[in-house]
């Protein structure tokens, strides 16, 4: 009785270590690689630079070491940008413990009427902790330009939209090195349960 009781026990150890093996989520590097001495090159966002709201010059070189959130939104967005920045601020609540390991950075695509107090009352007005997450404007084609053929999301004017822009309402989760690893919805609480998620996994997982 005694070595069947071993047994079993030893059993359930093995079936929980197999569940927890399969329920590991392996993230996929996103975007379009290339091949150097038939090694894999995984897409690498290009280097940027914009202003961010406090005035400073702030870019993927500040973002370099730590994973991050990026969004495309502008403040007078009347539809799907209010509840992308409450996604964000859910996920930096959710995270509030651990702000120096992510970051959470959000580009205007509206530089004309987004300027840099704007940028802070918007900021102000949801509660972003501007300890890790940066609100960011700069020249239009430029953001047009990251936006496409770094992220891989479009962007452009519509005056049959919202406020005048059609854009995207995915999240898109940065790793540490620059590589492009999810994309999310942010009006939808479940993709976005599954970015904090996500995210937990490269910053514990380094």
């Amino acid at each position: 009785m005694k070595k069947y009781l071993i047994y079993l026990f030893a059993l359930i150890i093995i079936f929980t270590i197999i569940s927890c093996n399969n329920h590991q989520k392996e993230l996929p590097f996103l975007g379009v690689h290339t091949y150097q001495n038939n090694d894999t090159v995984y897409f690498t966002l290009p280097e940027y630079k914009f202003t961010r709201q406090d005035s400073t010059i702030f870019g993927s070189e500040q973002l370099k070491g730590k994973p991050y959130i990026a969004f495309f939104f502008f403040t007078s967005c009347p539809s799907v940008c209010p509840r992308m920045t409450q996604s964000a601020k859910r996920i930096q609540n959710s995270l509030n413990n651990y702000l120096d390991k992510f970051n959470i950075v959000s580009f205007s695509i509206d530089p004309d009427r987004d300027s840099l107090p704007k940028l802070r009352n918007f900021a102000k007005k949801y509660d972003a902790d501007l300890h890790n997450w940066h609100f960011l404007r700069g020249d239009e084609q430029k953001i047009n330009d990251i936006g496409k053929k770094g992220f891989y999301l479009g962007i452009s004017k519509d005056k049959n939209e919202p406020g005048g822009y059609l854009h995207s309402e995915k999240m898109i989760l940065v790793d540490k090195d620059g590589h492009l690893r999810g994309y999310y919805s942010g009006t939808d609480a479940g993709e976005v349960k599954e970015l904090i998620h996500d995210l937990k996994t490269l910053i514990f997982n380094k």
